[in-house]
């Protein structure tokens, strides 16, 4: 469950699904629509951060990843279908999150990603490596830390639908993520349009 606040500031989620082979692969053997997660600190996504693969064409090398809209394996395909959800936060957990993001951006290379997290929900094994993070669990990891969020379940249980299954109502855009600024331009105007009215 979500843990309440005071709310003065937002954090966002992406949920995606890809057109790259290991996204299929997850998406067949544990039946999600999403198979990715990422967190930004801004409405827009300027900035995404997850853990991933460093390379585009490489699925085997994997650790923590800066991500953009318009960039790696989110150019695989002009449909990528997504998910965006917003968090309310307080001012003190929006710079605390800032920090532990910039902490993971100075030491990326002491982490790599996790790659029994399919083997992990297939046979409800949780074992987790401090050093070692899937999307999901990053994701989670960070919110959890910061109470921001609490499931109650292990980091490792963690996954990119959870975040759907638990917060629908949280839930701003569903759509191609190739749209999504397009949207976020025409809500804009909306508003703007309603206020000279």
């Amino acid at each position: 469950m979500a843990i309440k606040t005071k709310e003065t500031k937002h954090l966002y989620l992406l949920l995606t699904k890809t057109a790259s082979i290991f996204s299929r692969i997850i998406a067949f053997i544990m039946g999600d629509k999403y198979t990715h997660s990422a967190i930004a600190l801004d409405k827009k996504l300027e900035k995404m951060y997850s853990f991933g693969r460093k390379r585009i064409h490489n699925p085997f090398l994997g650790g923590f990843t800066e991500e953009r809209i318009n960039y790696g394996v989110y150019l695989f395909s002009p449909y990528v279908p997504c998910v965006v959800l917003e968090l309310d936060v307080t001012d003190e957990q929006y710079e605390n999150v800032k920090k532990d993001l910039d902490y993971f951006v100075a030491n990326k290379k002491m982490y790599k990603y996790n790659y029994r997290t399919i083997y992990n929900h297939l046979f409800s094994s949780y074992h987790k490596s401090k050093y070692r993070f899937a999307c999901s669990e990053f994701v989670y990891y960070i919110l959890q830390k910061n109470n921001v969020l609490d499931f109650n379940l292990p980091i490792a249980a963690v996954r990119p639908q959870t975040f759907l299954d638990k917060l629908p109502d949280k839930i701003i855009y569903k759509g191609n993520l190739h749209k999504y600024r397009s949207f976020l331009y025409m809500l804009n105007q909306a508003y703007a349009d309603k206020a000279k009215a």
